[in-house]
């Protein structure tokens, strides 16, 4: 990933396992976040209209 600087250390947890992979720390930290999230979007959508 040449010329893009990667956090480290978000909110005191180590996020990058390397230059692809999240801890599993960090990722456990999103999730909470994430699920709220992807179900409110998911709740506000029809998934498979009607054709």
């Amino acid at each position: 990933m040449r010329g893009r600087t990667l956090l480290a250390v978000v909110g005191g947890i180590v996020a990058y396992w390397d230059h692809s992979h999240l801890t599993e720390t960090f990722a456990e930290s999103l999730s909470q976040t994430l699920e709220s999230r992807l179900k409110k979007e998911l709740d506000s959508k029809e998934l498979f209209p009607a054709a």
